[in-house]
């Protein structure tokens, strides 16, 4: 008896209890100043409702016409307005790129490497120019298990995290975006699988017993005249069967000298690549260009880095910050590396190269930029660098990736 008004007590209790509703998968309203991702690895949906202004905000791109200038390369880690190198760059959507060819998703992505013009300030850094780029885009021809792959002719080795697609199989093919190893290898922040078409390849020649080879293929002596081993170049080619053959090929600034796609009063430059240290300066892994710097750096390391520099009186560039891939600026020096935070001045910094000439003649390239030579015919983990003298530091991905089964990236420039 006293266990049924028990009973019964306890369900007159629960009837008068509000049964609480079922969850709803509503959006979370972005916060100022954090870094977001949508489903689809681009903008949250509640970033994309506003059709104009700067990211949302109703800013006009318009309004930008200060002199000067901010030049900015590196991979998308995230979207407040567009998150890369540790700086948030407010965007009007008018200047992203037009929808990409051969089946790829349209941008920005996060994952993708993003070359961004800006102007402004520090604090309220807004694009006037946007591009994205694919290091290759073409067939996958081998797996390397859960390691990599290679595409085009090109090895790729999987960041961690590496975002988009995870799937791939020979035959398919996809667009790699990432970064130039030292090593000649491609690291792969992004790979989207793409239809069929032509062949984009950014790398740097190489030379062994037979000639020139980008990667694992081989220059014809025509396509060789004019060019050495160790210079960054940018190549367009075909599939005929299951060979792949280059058609033309030009010099890629990016690698060489990425200031040179800025406008000359462009103050500011702000690049993540594979930074090697040197008596005095810092410089790309994969080219020529150089800063002064002077730190408590060890010279002969090559890691994976925001280098943050800008430019003095006889046009050169100075390093004032050497950071981990999406940490901001001022913030502590990179572990391995010593130092503490903000670099201090070390005068002017000469360009430390030959004159550049001008760009070669030839067809234009399928997906845009500059013509090209006819053929005639995120916290960080210690990995080592293979061909590199010290270690360095990679992040441990973009949000997202698992396992990989073969992998692609992002638009080409």
């Amino acid at each position: 008896m006293r266990r049924s008004l028990a009973l019964l007590l306890a369900l007159a209790l629960a009837a008068c209890t509000a049964t609480p509703p079922p969850p709803k998968n509503e959006p979370v309203a972005d916060q100022p100043g954090m870094c977001r991702i949508g489903p689809d690895g681009g903008p949250p949906a509640n970033a994309q409702l506003a059709d104009r202004g700067i990211g949302g905000t109703g800013i006009s791109a318009e309004g930008d016409r200060g002199i000067g200038g901010t030049g900015i390369i590196g991979v998308i880690t995230g979207f407040a307005s567009i998150c890369v190198n540790g700086l948030e760059v407010e965007y009007d959507p008018s200047l992203l790129p037009p929808a990409p060819a051969h089946g790829l998703p349209p941008g920005p992505r996060v994952g993708q490497l993003v070359i961004i013009e800006a102007g402004g300030s520090a604090d309220t850094l807004r694009a006037r120019r946007i591009e994205t780029r694919y290091e290759v885009s073409g067939p996958v021809e081998q797996l390397r298990g859960q390691e990599g792959l290679r595409v085009a002719g090109q090895e790729i080795r999987f960041a961690p995290g590496m975002a988009g697609e995870m799937v791939l199989q020979p035959g398919d093919w996809a667009a790699v975006s990432g970064l130039q190893q030292p090593d000649g290898r491609i690291l792969a922040t992004r790979i989207d699988r793409r239809q069929p078409g032509p062949i984009t390849i950014h790398g740097v020649l190489r030379r062994d017993g037979d000639g020139l080879r980008l990667g694992a293929l081989r220059l014809t002596p025509g396509l060789a005249a004019g060019f050495r081993a160790g210079q960054a170049v940018e190549a367009l080619a075909h599939a005929t069967g299951e060979a792949i053959v280059i058609d033309s090929i030009g010099p890629d600034l990016l690698l060489s000298d990425p200031a040179e796609l800025f406008p000359p009063e462009t103050e500011r430059l702000v690049v993540e690549s594979y930074i090697t240290i040197g008596a005095g300066w810092m410089g790309l892994g994969t080219g020529e260009f150089r800063a002064a710097a002077n730190g408590p750096y060890a010279p002969g390391m090559t890691r994976r880095a925001v280098l943050d520099a800008r430019r003095q009186a006889n046009g050169g560039f100075s390093a004032t910050d050497l950071r981990n891939p999406g940490q901001a600026p001022g913030m502590r020096a990179m572990d391995g590396f010593g130092g503490a935070g903000r670099m201090g001045g070390h005068g002017d910094a000469g360009r430390d190269r030959a004159g550049r000439t001008g760009r070669m003649p030839g067809g234009a390239r399928p997906m845009g930029g500059a013509p090209l030579q006819g053929g005639g015919g995120m916290q960080p983990g210690l990995e080592p660098v293979p061909n590199s003298p010290g270690p360095f530091l990679s992040p441990g991905g973009m949000p997202g990736g698992g396992g990989i089964g073969g992998g692609p990236g992002f638009p080409s420039r």
